[in-house]
Parts: structure tokens; C-alpha cells; sequence
């Protein structure tokens, strides 16, 4: 437990407070938008890698996956989209051969996770995201690299303006 608080200290996630213990930390606007640079430069190198490497059963996997996406959009169920969107995502980082890439995208997703909290309020930023996610997967299926880093930087861009006009820029946002 004193490893695992460490590690979530070390990664900014958890602050030691006097008399309180250890709280979550509260991300300022700044912090939010470094987080996503740095996932939106890491997942367009994995993707640019994956396009090159990617098996038709990771496809298949993407291509279950998405279609899971497109019934959660349908059913307007953004707790399971989000869930589905980390899945789709992380598979793409999977399809790559850098295992530590990998494990660094993991990590920027588990530290931004809450962000799946806030997009579930309103899904009327889903069909965007579907067409975002088809158009990986198109590029993906015909290893065009170019195209789905260009998608996927729009996608992380997009998402992030969303986020920060719905997070309350005067308090900190929780991770």
C-alpha cells in the first residue's frame, strides 16, 4: 500500500496533506493540457508504428471494438463509449512494438481517467467521436499512417477544447 501511495505521489495524482492524509490531487488548466500534448505526441508515434505492423486480427479487434462504440452511441450510453474509447485507444498502442510506449500511454490514460467522468455528462460529442474513430480505423486498415496521426491529433485536440469548457476553470480539476 505505501508503494502503491508513493507511485500515485510520484505521478502527481495524490498530494500528503497535514492532518488530512492523502488527498487526490486537483490538476490546474495548464496541467490538463500538458497531459493531453504529451498523449495526443505518444499515441500519434504509436499509431504511425502501429499502421506499419498491425495484424488483421488486431483490426479485427479494433473493428469489434468500434462497433461496440457505434452501439453505445446509438443506445446514448457515454459511460460505456468512454470505456470502449480507453479500449480502442490502448489496442492501437497494443498493435505497436514498443512495450514501453505502450506503457507509458497506459499510464497518461490511467492518470487522465476522470476525464471519462466529465465526457459522460453529454453525449452529444459522441457522433464526432465515432467518425474520428472510423477514420483511425479506415487508416489503419490500409497502414496509412499520415492520415490516422492527422486524425488522431484532431481528435485529442477536439477533445481537449471540450474538456476545458466544461471543467470549471476557477477550481482545479480533480484526477
Amino acid at each position: 500500500l505505501r508503494e502503491g501511495i508513493k507511485r500515485l505521489q510520484a505521478e502527481g495524482l495524490l498530494e500528503y496533506e497535514t492532518h488530512k492524509g492523502a488527498v487526490v490531487s486537483r490538476l490546474s488548466t495548464l496541467e490538463i493540457e500538458e497531459l493531453f500534448a504529451i498523449r495526443e505526441e505518444l499515441e500519434a508515434l504509436a499509431l504511425r508504428q502501429a499502421a506499419t505492423t498491425i495484424t488483421p486480427a488486431q483490426l479485427a479487434e479494433l473493428r469489434r471494438l468500434l462497433d461496440e462504440m457505434v452501439a453505445a452511441e446509438q443506445k446514448g450510453d457515454a459511460v460505456a463509449y468512454g470505456r470502449l474509447n480507453r479500449e480502442f485507444h490502448l489496442a492501437i498502442s497494443e498493435a505497436q512494438p514498443y512495450r514501453k510506449l505502450s506503457a507509458m500511454i497506459r499510464n497518461l490514460w490511467d492518470s487522465t481517467d476522470w476525464c471519462r467522468r466529465i465526457f459522460s455528462v453529454d453525449e452529444g460529442y459522441l457522433p464526432y467521436s465515432t467518425a474520428e474513430h472510423e477514420a483511425i480505423y479506415s487508416a489503419l486498415e490500409r497502414h496509412d499512417a499520415a492520415t490516422g496521426e492527422d486524425v488522431l491529433r484532431v481528435q485529442k485536440q477536439r477533445a481537449l477544447r471540450w474538456l476545458l469548457e466544461h471543467v470549471d476553470r476557477e477550481a482545479p480539476v480533480e484526477s
